[in-house]
């Protein structure tokens, strides 16, 4: 962590497109869970797929402006922690290259994290409790 003082700033990677609208969607979805459990860890977060979901093709500007900006936005971020399926996503593989060659930490899930959290902070990972269940739904 470059403060000692301010929360983790934490990056969400994983698959955004999809060959459907459905996919998309459930892609979002994903990033979003992953997100919120990363938040009940104590961690700031910013999720990219709800950055600008559904911006594709927005006043004809690339998909190069989106993918840019993530990019940007990842350089700023303590640690990465990476979706469901993000081997099969280009973007994200590149994600991980990036952040790994600006030794930024990348951890796979949840658990990674808070592993993650743990260790950098040297104290408890999850102050609001302990982490959400299968119980919640949620796929982390």
């Amino acid at each position: 962590m470059k403060d000692t003082q301010t929360q983790l700033l934490v990056y969400v990677a994983g698959p955004y497109r999809a060959g459907s609208e459905w996919g998309l969607v459930e892609n979002i979805r994903n990033a979003e869970s992953v997100a919120l459990l990363a938040w009940s860890l104590g961690c700031a977060v910013i999720c990219p797929h709800k950055n600008t979901a559904h911006f594709g093709g927005a006043m004809n500007l690339p998909d190069e402006v989106w993918l840019r900006g993530d990019m940007t936005m990842l350089r700023r971020c303590d640690a990465v922690v990476l979706c469901p399926g993000w081997r099969r996503s280009a973007g994200t593989l590149a994600e991980v290259a990036e952040a790994q060659a600006l030794g930024i930490p990348v951890v796979e899930g949840v658990e990674g994290l808070k592993g993650l959290v743990v260790r950098m902070a040297g104290g408890d990972a999850c102050p609001t409790g302990a982490l959400p269940t299968e119980e919640t739904g949620v796929k982390a």
